[in-house]
């Protein structure tokens, strides 16, 4: 009978699955804490140290990934490659490339790295120039009288297109008060070569954020972590006279066998652990003493004894409470979901507690708003669709009698041989063929703009030398996918707005370009009254909000908000759209139009 009760329950199988196994995981952690201890001190020594390695390579990692990213920004640049080439003496060369290399590169990147103490650019030629930093948190300054080519080690540095890495007790620095210092040094050093000049890049760099995270390295009373590199001198260590010592040859050797693992050294009663630093040969160890790991484990061991007697009994309560909690929850979504499967989706689930089942109720109640929202939109696209169709088809049948009565008036014209007559009846009928042609939602830059040129061509009719304008674009422009009517309904609002309204002739500019690689951008200006500033706002205001399909019908009249629309629907990007603008310091509206480029790269067609 109680089995059956529990098997028939969820609440009860979790209750009973989760005492199970709360009682077998704490039974077995007493007995393994008490009879596997000593067996296992140095495998705990082994897994904490490799722990705190893995977490010190991280951010030792980092350091050196970003020193050698600088590195290759400085010497990709073409500043960097125009100071190699400048010739000794050309002081005016020299700096001024100088001055772009440390406003572009050096400046943004020591803020961020304030450890770095100098970096040092150094011809073969003779020509020297050093960015010495100084703050508080590294009181120290490159010496005035420094000359990278007194360096000892500088003739070993090759073009092996790796940067080598030099550890020194310097003397170079002096303090805030001009004493000399004598500090342990990171040079991080290159050498370069392009169109037969040889340049260096040098830099260096504090052991002070290395000690720090050296210093974090906890492990029992004594224990310690330093860096070594191949040959076995200490290149870090939370004592700074040890630095550019060696170790042991018995320890050296060890090093040396595999990039990462652990060894006892039977002479001081120590554990070593170690792993290779990324990015370079060094590596990481960590030195700790063996008794001070295996009191902190026998602690250990005593304290789980009690912890587990107390744990068994508030994990069986609060195993009792969660299940009761999560059983009921689950059993009212079951509720639910059988009142969902009638077609009940105007209920909605309450919602208890901030847990998975609280957000499986929350998205159950979104799942189901977003169904109802769904029916309501596609009935509304429907209907819109329906209208669209019918109102297509009365415009069809308007085009047609429209292109029949513009025909006629043509050939009128033709015979009283009337040119202007004739010039603006093709330019209509060229308009009405172009905007009634629902086949063709997109086209080719080149026909919208002569669609535009048409609309132009009869305002100047209308308007005589009033109007004038200027269309260009550069050719291999011409053939990119572009929407049907965006251009026109601009130009005329700058009619409508500017001519219209202060009676001074106009001059509308359009203009199209290549924008970001990836995007077109049309201008359009006029020199007309421009907005006032709250109009302005207003409209921006509306360009940027994102309107839904049911407010289409309200946009059908406003040109920039129609336009704005119709890119946001078709395009979906976010750098799409329309942005208006008074033009600066000057009368007049500034119109900027953009949607993605859409036939391959901008800069292979213009190759083309």
């Amino acid at each position: 009978m109680l089995i059956k009760a529990i098997t028939g329950s969820l609440k009860w199988k979790l209750i009973s699955l989760i005492s199970v196994i709360i009682i077998i995981t704490i039974a077995v952690t007493g007995i393994f804490s008490y009879v596997e201890t000593s067996r296992t001190i140095q495998a705990d020594i082994e897994v904490s140290s490799d722990q705190i390695l893995i977490q010190a390579n991280l951010n030792l990692s980092r350091y050196y990934r970003e020193y050698e990213q600088f590195f290759v920004l400085i010497a990709g640049s073409p500043e960097f490659r125009r100071w190699l080439q400048a010739q000794k003496g050309d002081q005016f060369d020299l700096l001024q490339n100088y001055q772009q290399i440390s406003n572009r590169y050096i400046e943004p990147f020591i803020t961020l790295h304030p450890e770095m103490l100098s970096i040092t650019l150094y011809n073969s030629n003779g020509n020297q120039l050093i960015y010495r930093n100084y703050n508080h948190d590294f009181p120290m300054l490159l010496k005035k009288n420094y000359s990278l080519r007194d360096e000892s080690w500088l003739a070993s540095v090759t073009l092996s297109g790796k940067i080598e890495k030099i550890i020194t007790q310097s003397d170079n620095y002096d303090d805030a008060m001009g004493k000399s210092l004598h500090v342990p040094i990171m040079t991080q050093i290159q050498k370069y070569q392009f169109n037969g000049n040889e340049g260096y890049l040098a830099i260096d760099i504090s052991i002070s954020p290395t000690q720090r995270i050296l210093n974090e390295i906890r492990l029992g009373n004594n224990g310690v972590g330093l860096i070594v590199d191949d040959s076995g001198t200490i290149i870090a260590h939370p004592d700074s006279v040890q630095i550019t010592n060696k170790l042991g040859t018995e320890i050296s050797e060890r090093l040396s066998q595999s990039p990462s693992g652990n060894f006892f050294i039977a002479s001081t009663g120590e554990m070593a652990v170690f792993r290779t630093i990324p990015y370079s040969n060094w590596k990481l160890i960590v030195l700790v003493p063996y008794r001070d790991m295996a009191q902190a484990i026998d602690r250990i061991g005593n304290a789980t004894v009690y912890i587990a007697l107390i744990g068994l009994f508030f994990g069986i309560c609060l195993t009792v409470i969660v299940s009761t909690s999560i059983t009921r929850r689950l059993q009212t979504l079951r509720l639910m979901f059988k009142m969902t499967q009638i077609g009940r989706f105007d209920l909605r689930v309450k919602v208890e507690g901030n847990d998975e089942v609280a957000d499986l109720a929350i998205s159950y109640n979104q799942l189901l708003q977003q169904i109802e929202t769904s029916i309501q939109d596609l009935a509304s696209a429907r209907i819109l669709q329906m209208e669209a169709a019918f109102s297509a088809m009365q415009s069809q049948i308007h085009s047609h009698f429209l292109y029949n009565a513009l025909e006629s008036i043509n050939a009128m014209a033709n015979l009283v041989d009337h040119l202007e007559i004739r010039q603006t009846t093709v330019a209509l009928s060229n308009m009405l063929r172009y905007t009634s042609n629902y086949s063709e939602t997109v086209v080719n830059l080149k026909d919208e703009c002569n669609h535009l040129r048409n609309y132009l061509h009869i305002i100047q009719i209308i308007y005589g030398d009033d109007i004038k304008f200027v269309i260009e674009h550069p050719e291999f422009l011409e053939q990119i996918s572009c929407l049907k009517a965006i251009i026109q309904p601009i130009v005329e609002n700058s009619i409508k707005h500017g001519y219209e309204v202060i009676g001074e002739p106009v001059m509308i500019s359009v203009t199209a370009q290549i924008w970001k690689e990836a995007y077109i951008k049309i201008v359009i200006t006029d020199n007309g009254a421009g907005f006032t500033p709250n109009k302005l706002e207003e409209l921006q205001r509306l360009l940027s909000d994102s309107p839904s399909e049911n407010q289409y019908k309200q946009l059908t009249s406003v040109g920039l908000l129609n336009v704005q629309y119709r890119l946001k629907m078709y395009y979906s990007d976010a750098e799409t759209g329309v942005w208006v603008e008074n033009r600066p310091g000057q009368s007049g509206v500034l119109v900027n139009i953009i949607f993605p480029y859409r036939q391959g790269s901008p800069k292979e067609v213009h190759r083309l």
